[in-house]
């Protein structure tokens, strides 16, 4: 019996926050692409997947510089003093998932934004279109 990867990942890129408290869109590092996965219409707006992982860095490696404060990840207008609009928090080193537990891509990736407690932290990470 053949073995077969049956997972579609897309990564997401670096997004960097060149200026905290100005967020970025989760999807702002893909380039545009007549070839969307899995049938999304644009690749920037429509991105729809199942799973979605985020990851910070805690030490530099390489070209990478350490993240040296808090990642939120949230709505457009997220307020990071209230947390009104946070999904989530990661420091640095920290990994998380969104995942749909009613399957099928129910995730629309550019809802999903990131802004940083300092200039120039970042977010790397992977979306899973089923």
């Amino acid at each position: 019996m053949a073995y077969t990867i049956t997972m579609n990942p897309l990564p997401l890129g670096k997004l960097i926050v060149a200026t905290p408290g100005t967020p970025i869109r989760l999807t702002s590092a893909l380039s545009q692409s007549p070839k969307a996965p899995a049938g999304n219409a644009d690749i920037m707006e429509d991105l729809w997947c199942d799973k979605l992982q985020l990851k910070t860095l805690q030490t530099s490696s390489g070209a990478h510089s350490a993240n040296s404060g808090l990642i939120y990840i949230g709505r457009q207008d997220m307020n990071k003093t209230t947390l009104a609009g946070v999904y989530m928090i990661l420091e640095p080193g920290e990994s998380q998932w969104f995942s749909s537990t009613a399957g099928g891509n129910i995730l629309r990736v550019g809802d999903y934004w990131v802004d940083a407690d300092n200039a120039n932290n970042w977010v790397t990470g992977w979306a899973h279109v089923s």
